[in-house]
């Protein structure tokens, strides 16, 4: 698989696409603004919603071995996240130089 393969797999295929709209009910302090612990909890059960579907993924996990009932187990996740804006605009730059026919790129994938 040559590297514009490679690429095109990647743009088109090995994506987790996620938009999603929720609306929740937040806690106000008396002075009426929100309060933030209590955002901050709706906001990591919003992540968790929307992309914790991926989990099994997106997340490694690593068990160590057993002593008696318990066992130490690592969890490891290496992705990189871009706004849709960005995504499709580097989808985009791959389509021009597809298109204009300047796909040999380097070898370095």
């Amino acid at each position: 698989m040559n590297n514009l393969d490679k690429i095109e797999t990647i743009l088109e295929e090995n994506i987790y696409p996620v938009a999603y709209t929720l609306s929740t009910a937040v806690n106000i302090n008396n002075s009426g603004t929100l309060n933030e612990q209590m955002l901050e909890k709706a906001k990591r059960a919003f992540i968790m919603e929307t992309i914790g579907v991926w989990g099994n993924e997106l997340v490694g996990v690593k068990q160590d071995y057993p002593q008696g009932d318990i066992a130490d187990v690592t969890f490891d996740i290496d992705v990189v996240v871009l706004k849709r804006k960005d995504f499709n605009k580097l989808k985009g730059f791959y389509e021009q130089l597809f298109e204009s026919g300047e796909e040999n790129f380097t070898d370095k994938a």
